[in-house]
């Protein structure tokens, strides 16, 4: 067998070459469970920092709007954008019991632009893949039509969700 490679052996050639696609698979494309928050993939994502005003922070998945000044978010139905999960911040937090989120003045990175999980807080019905995404006062993400929901422009679900799912938006 001296010289013969591996990845030419008819007979591991192709075993190999499907045990490379289910790692690149788990790993890189195609996500089993989404968190609130999370990017969904590596395509283009506008995301810019601003300010949190809010006294009681903001939490990741969240609806924000522009604060009182122009480097600042708050939490609140408009089409500012979406809180980012930010894996250093849920990393300081773990484990003491306190709820992943930006703290007030804590620089939040705020998805304008892209595809993020999200938690369907309520939807009588469910929503189906291209459905437009709605937002409360507090941030909470919601099926439009949901009683003082407010649509958010440009944004749709990506899957069919019911309440309590996360699941992917696509903000254009």
């Amino acid at each position: 067998m001296l010289g013969k490679s591996l990845w030419r052996d008819p007979q591991t050639h192709g075993k190999r070459i499907k045990e490379n696609i289910d790692v690149c698979s788990d790993t890189y494309g195609y996500i089993t469970k989404l968190v609130a928050g999370q990017l969904i993939d590596m395509y283009f994502n506008e995301v810019v920092s601003k300010k949190v005003e809010d006294a009681d922070g903001i939490a990741f998945g969240k609806a924000v709007v522009r604060g009182t000044s122009e480097d600042q978010v708050a939490l609140g139905v408009g089409s500012f954008g979406i809180s980012v999960r930010e894996l250093t911040r849920e990393a300081d937090k773990r484990g003491v019991g306190a709820a992943t989120q930006y703290d007030q003045y804590a620089a939040a990175a705020i998805l304008r632009k892209g595809h993020v999980a999200v938690e369907l807080v309520t939807a009588a019905s469910g929503v189906s893949a291209g459905d437009t995404v709605a937002a409360m006062a507090n941030g909470d993400i919601v099926a439009s039509g949901t009683t003082s929901s407010t649509d958010i422009a440009g944004a749709t679900f990506e899957k069919d969700a019911v309440a309590g799912d996360v699941v992917e938006i696509r903000l254009a």
